[in-house]
């Protein structure tokens, strides 16, 4: 449906919310979808003139520091979970409301330790 509506010109409004699903989707159990892939995915649909983004420019900080994501250990040598798309987005889109609230952020708080590791590997919330 969705590439009906893409073929016929139409805007399609890409919420965060959906991104999101959409990736967890792709990169569960069933599609296994690489890094790699969701990285091609969300740059192909920032480049669709019909897709229309809640704010592209978040969508896009938030992919560039998710490109730049290494893997890495910690201080006993254990592999630390990378952040996923969703996590560093959760991240941007917190800066940014905090921003447009005209408030300062001092963190962001998750039950999931990928989404830590985006503060910690940058040792700073990402600037948008």
């Amino acid at each position: 449906m969705a590439t009906q509506l893409i073929e016929r010109h139409a805007k399609v409004l890409v919420t965060d919310v959906v991104l999101i699903e959409t990736v967890w989707i792709l990169s569960g159990k069933k599609y296994q979808a690489s890094r790699d892939d969701i990285i091609k995915l969300i740059s192909d649909l920032l480049s669709e003139p019909n897709i229309v983004f809640e704010n592209p420019q978040v969508v896009w900080a938030a992919l560039s520091e998710f490109r730049t994501e290494r893997s890495t250990q910690d201080e006993t040598g254990k592999k630390l979970k990378l952040p996923d798309f969703p996590d560093t987005l959760i991240i941007y889109k917190a800066k940014q409301t905090a921003k447009q609230w005209g408030e300062p952020i001092e963190a962001v708080y998750s039950f999931d330790s990928g989404t830590l590791r985006v503060r910690v590997h940058n040792n700073h919330f990402p600037q948008i």
